[in-house]
């Protein structure tokens, strides 16, 4: 990974954005979204998985687990992981023209805690959804997840 100062999106050898993805399933098969702030810039009101991108310090899996806790006070003590290496790796051009890679890992969530807007200026809220449902608000989703539904990878399979 590289970049030029600790304030810039890291990036991979390519020169992508690494974006970073958590799929959390819960016991009845339903995967959790949350709905963004339509002022954010690069995803204005769009539905995603909680995630966001990789700091200069840290590995993928690291990075993804902190999102998660960042954005929904979900730690790894509320779900186990599936992966332990990315589910799916998806090259994309993102809202904002760049090119991203986003890294998407899976998890069951298995916890009495309840995933929580952490981040109340970024997210509206959370909630869990059947992936068909899922699929079916294609207008609505945050490009990664646009993409990962193209390549038809079902996280639940």
């Amino acid at each position: 990974m590289v970049t030029t100062n600790k304030y810039e999106k890291m990036k991979d050898e390519k020169g992508n954005i690494v974006g970073l993805a958590m799929i959390l399933i819960n016991p009845e098969n339903k995967i959790l979204i949350g709905k963004r702030r339509e002022y954010v810039l690069d995803v204005n009101g769009k539905l995603c998985f909680p995630g966001g991108h990789l700091e200069n310090w840290e590995s993928k899996l690291v990075g993804t687990l902190r999102e998660t806790e960042e954005e929904t006070g979900l730690t790894p003590d509320d779900y186990g992981l599936i992966d332990l290496e990315p589910f799916a790796d998806i090259p994309h051009i993102g809202d904002d023209g760049n090119p991203y890679v986003t890294f998407f890992y899976r998890a069951n969530y298995n916890s009495r805690n309840r995933p929580i807007v952490m981040e109340p200026e970024k997210h509206a809220w959370w909630n869990f959804y059947s992936w068909e449902e899922i699929k079916k608000a294609e207008d609505e989703l945050f490009r990664p997840l646009i993409e990962l539904i193209k390549l038809n990878r079902n996280p639940i399979e």
